[in-house]
C-alpha cells in the first residue's frame, strides 16, 4: 500500500502532461487553419506558387531574346545547336561538334543564364541526360553533375512544363497578344511580371504562352500598362 501511495502523484502528473500536449496540439491546428485562411497563397510543399488565375491574364508572344537567368527544378529541358562547345559531365569533358547535337536533361536542378547570342551558364544536376539519342546515367543512381566551362552558342531551348519567371525586362520587337488583343512592338521596352507558362527559344525568337500579372510597354509613341 505504501508503494501505491508513492506512485499516485506520478500517475496524476503523467495524465496532466498528456492533457497539456493534446491541448497544445489542438491550439497548433487551430492556428494553422487561421493562418492558411488569411494567407491563401501559402504553400506547405515549398514549391513556387504559380500565377493566380483570378489576378492574371493571358499572354502569347513572339519577341526577341532577353538576357535572362533561371534557377529552379525542371522536369525536362531540351537544348540543341550547341556546336563547337564542351560540356562537363561529372569528371569528364564531352565535345559537341555538330549543329544537330542535342541534349535532353531530365529532372534538372540548377542555373541557366542566356542572352540573344549565347548560353552563358548551365550548371546543375540531372537524373538522366540524353545526348543525341544516347542515354547517360550515373551508376550509383545519383544525379549527374553538368556544367559549361565557357559560354556557347545554341539554337533552341525548350522547357517541357510550365516555367515561372518573376520578371522579364528588355527592349524588343515582335508581337504580344494580351487577353486576345494583339500589340505590335518595334524596339520598345517590354516588362513582364509574374509569368507562368510555356517557354521556348527557337529560330532566334522567344515564345511565351501562359499567364502574367502585369505587362508594361514603353515606346517612343506609346506607353501601355496592363494589370489585374
Amino acid at each position: 500500500m505504501e508503494l501505491e501511495r508513492y506512485n499516485q502523484p506520478n500517475h496524476k502528473r503523467h495524465r496532466f502532461i498528456t492533457k497539456l500536449l493534446v491541448f497544445l496540439a489542438f491550439l497548433f491546428v487551430i492556428s494553422l487553419i487561421l493562418f492558411t485562411s488569411l494567407h491563401s497563397d501559402f504553400s506547405f510543399t515549398g514549391n513556387v506558387i504559380q500565377s493566380d488565375p483570378n489576378n492574371s491574364f493571358s499572354i502569347s508572344s513572339e519577341t526577341g531574346i532577353p538576357e535572362l537567368s533561371l534557377n529552379g527544378d525542371y522536369s525536362q529541358i531540351t537544348l540543341s545547336g550547341l556546336k563547337d562547345s564542351d560540356i562537363i559531365l561529372g569528371d569528364k569533358i564531352i565535345s559537341l561538334n555538330n549543329v544537330e547535337d542535342q541534349l535532353i536533361l531530365y529532372d534538372f536542378s540548377g542555373k541557366i543564364s542566356i542572352n540573344k547570342n549565347s548560353l552563358n551558364i548551365l550548371e546543375g544536376k540531372a537524373s538522366k541526360i540524353v545526348m543525341n539519342g544516347a542515354p547517360l546515367t550515373n551508376k550509383n543512381n545519383k544525379k549527374l553533375a553538368l556544367s559549361l566551362p565557357s559560354p556557347t552558342n545554341y539554337n533552341s531551348l525548350v522547357f517541357k512544363e510550365s516555367v515561372i519567371i518573376p520578371s522579364i525586362d528588355f527592349v524588343t520587337s515582335g508581337n504580344v497578344v494580351l487577353d486576345g488583343d494583339n500589340l505590335a512592338l518595334n524596339k520598345e521596352n517590354l516588362v513582364i511580371k509574374g509569368f507562368s507558362g510555356n517557354f521556348k527559344i527557337t529560330e532566334n525568337k522567344l515564345f511565351l504562352d501562359g499567364l502574367v500579372s502585369r505587362v508594361d510597354i514603353v515606346g517612343k509613341t506609346k506607353t501601355i500598362s496592363i494589370s489585374k
